[in-house]
Formats: structure tokens, sequence, C-alpha cells
């Protein structure tokens, strides 16, 4: 009669293979895709419009301002 507890050498996942490194980050994929569309770009493109001054959306014209809203904000004594 066998030990029922015994653990068989053929039974487990093998560790370190390819196909067990790869499976999960498809997994991940859509979430990362979804992360980055819809909270990364938006974050990054509000800040370098931030950036700019008299920035038209709809022919991508601007003068640059570089960091002046930002040093305008903070001296503002209401702010």
């Amino acid at each position: 009669m066998r030990n029922p507890f015994s653990k068989k050498k053929d039974q487990g996942l093998e560790v370190g293979t390819s196909r067990s490194m790869i499976e999960p980050a498809f997994y991940l994929l859509p979430f990362l895709l979804g992360l980055i569309i819809f909270t990364l770009y938006p974050f990054v493109n509000a800040f370098v419009i931030s950036l700019k001054e008299n920035y038209v959306l709809m022919s991508g014209k601007y003068s640059s301002l570089g960091l002046g809203n930002y040093a305008e904000i903070f001296a503002d004594p209401d702010f």
C-alpha cells in the first residue's frame, strides 16, 4: 500500500521555463495598456499643456511659457 502523503516527483510546476514567465505578462498586458492610455497619457499631456501659454488645441499653435505658470501661482498671495 502506498503512502498517501508521499509526493510524486513528476507532480508540480517547472520553475524557470520561458512559458511560465511569459504567460502572466499576457494577462497583465490589457491592464497595462488601459493604464497607459486612459491614465498616464492624459496626465502627462495635461502637464505638458500647462507649460504652454495660449495653447490652441485644434491648430496646435502655442507660445512656450515654461514653468512661468507655476511660478505665478506660487507667488500669488491668494493661493
